[in-house]
């Protein structure tokens, strides 16, 4: 479901919203959920962007689940049996003549057990920090640069990239 309000001619808010949930074993045993919700307002000077996406997840615990999970059993006995993972973005982008200056911040978050096998805790996160630049050449191509910095809990990654953009 999405909407969006109109202000005028250079503002508006675009709200949206979706969900849907089923099974996913041929036994019909396995369950899921995802929703989600985004928002775009744009506004004379600035652009501002966002989403939240959720989804939890049943999974089989299995007859020896000592041998295939890495955490359990909790307090009463039993296994987990379900991760939830979600993830995020909010970025802001304004213009500046042929230029727009970008800043975004985004994540991937999961909660839950993990085979043994796994390098992952029962909770993981990676966070994302984006600063960049996208001149206009002309209508059709964009150069590009940016700087990422990427917390991953036990350690802190830095990239840089250069690049040009075109449709196609």
């Amino acid at each position: 479901m999405a909407g969006t309000i109109e202000f005028d001619d250079a503002s508006d808010l675009t709200l949206g919203g979706s969900a849907m949930a089923g099974t996913y074993d041929p036994g019909r045993d396995l369950d899921f959920v995802i929703a989600g919700v985004d928002a775009v307002a744009r506004l004379p000077v600035v652009t501002l962007r966002g989403e939240y996406l959720v989804r939890r997840t049943r999974v089989a615990i299995g007859d020896t689940p000592a041998l295939r999970w890495k955490y359990g059993p909790g307090p009463d006995g039993t296994y987990a049996d379900y991760f939830v993972k979600d993830g995020f973005y909010v970025e802001g982008e304004v213009p500046v003549g042929r230029v727009e200056l970008i800043a975004r911040w985004d994540g991937l978050r999961r909660k839950g057990n993990v085979l043994v096998t796994s390098p992952l805790t029962s909770r993981a996160a990676m966070y994302r920090y984006t600063a960049a630049v996208a001149v206009r050449v002309d209508p059709a191509v964009r150069l590009k640069g940016s700087v990422e910095l990427y917390d991953l809990g036990t350690s802190r990654e830095l990239a840089l990239h250069l690049g040009v953009a075109t449709p196609f």
